[in-house]
């Protein structure tokens, strides 16, 4: 007799495939809003940002690199940033659409509030005053 081997069918993977899936469903309702398109896009969209945020504090917690990590979600905040300005500045004819669309510069921030925290706990765990300085929590993220 085999033994049947158990697999979670949803997976971090198949959560973030889900998550940009519904993400653009919301980002057709911002951009064709004016338009009619309906509401119904936006709700789909709202579950997105909080399981991006606890799929980047798994992520965090689990990985075996932080500052490549860090590095990873900077890179791709900035990126998406000059990705916006450019979509606003020259393909957009209407400038009364605004994008708003990084969501990528929260969870950055949110990465960041986890790592302060984890070396402030640390710091305290160890009684080690120079982890407990800011100065040193911004050493690390150079």
């Amino acid at each position: 007799m085999t033994a049947i081997r158990y697999k979670p069918a949803l997976n971090a993977t198949t959560l973030k495939i889900i998550a940009v899936i519904l993400m653009v469903f919301d980002h057709i309702y911002q951009m064709w809003a004016h338009a009619g398109a309906p509401i119904l896009l936006s709700w789909l969209g709202r579950p997105v940002a909080p399981l991006f945020l606890s799929l980047i504090a798994e992520s965090f917690h689990y990985t075996s690199n932080r500052k490549k990590l860090m590095l990873r979600l900077l890179l791709a905040s900035l990126a998406m940033t000059v990705i916006n300005f450019i979509l606003q500045q020259y393909l957009l004819p209407n400038p009364d659409i605004m994008l708003m669309n990084n969501a990528l510069s929260t969870v950055f921030i949110a990465a960041l509030y986890m790592l302060f925290w984890d070396m402030l706990v640390s710091g305290i765990r160890e009684k080690n005053a120079k982890k407990l300085s800011a100065r040193y929590c911004f050493a690390l993220c150079r």
